[in-house]
């Protein structure tokens, strides 16, 4: 860790320190790190495939991040601070959510391993290098805009499924009551979309349940 004797006090001095898992006699060493936008966490990469969030200024670990198969070896964060990416000796590019330490996407190409990547300045690209002597560069906003509709999705979920409800109480087909009501421009697109999948779930599992009653009374 960088420190200094020769200039003013606070220049070079050691803030915080970590290590790998205690009650180890062996531990992988740290390949890869980054800061977040707003410098409040660190993301941090491991030799054992492992990469873990920390706080700052503390150092205490947030959260972990698991799918990699061997060292984890570069690591960006997204300039928006609301995505990791990540590479390795499995020479795949994965992005994270780092609020839930969901991996969104993953995206082979590479021969070899991935040793260093960085976001373009909107975080709408991914330049990855690796070991196979090769530079590529990926798109990264679809996944971002999948993972932001994933987001709406939830928030939704319980409305929809209460507009289902609704609509079973008065009709016999609550999917053509949701189609007209998206015909009607009374609802939201999303939010239709949302609840025609929770009518076809109900459905689905309403169907599976009478296979099931007819294969007990056929016993």
């Amino acid at each position: 860790l960088l420190r200094s004797e020769s200039v003013g006090p606070q220049i070079g001095k050691e803030l915080a320190r970590t290590s790998g898992p205690k009650g180890l006699t062996f531990y992988p060493g740290v390949n890869a790190l980054a800061f977040a936008p707003e410098a409040d966490r660190l993301v941090v990469g491991w030799g054992d495939s492992r990469i873990t969030i920390l706080q700052v200024p503390s150092l205490a670990e947030r959260r972990v991040l698991l799918n990699h198969s061997g060292e984890v070896l570069a690591l960006a964060w997204s300039p928006d601070g609301k995505h990791i990416a990540s590479g390795g000796r499995d020479g795949a590019l994965r992005l994270w959510n780092p609020e839930t330490g969901d991996m969104i996407l993953r995206l082979e190409g590479h021969a070899d391993y991935i040793k260093a990547l960085a976001f373009s300045p909107d975080g709408t690209r991914i330049a990855t290098a690796s070991g196979d002597r090769t530079v590529r560069i990926w798109d990264s906003a679809p996944a971002a805009l999948r993972w932001r509709e994933q987001q709406a999705e939830i928030l939704l979920r319980p409305v929809a499924e209460q507009l289902v409800a609704s609509l079973e109480a008065v009709l016999r087909d609550a999917g053509a009551g949701v189609e007209n009501l998206h015909a009607d421009a009374s609802l939201d697109p999303q939010l239709c979309r949302l609840a025609l999948r929770v009518v076809l779930e109900r459905e689905s599992e309403r169907a599976a349940g009478a296979a099931g009653d007819f294969a007990q009374r056929s016993k």
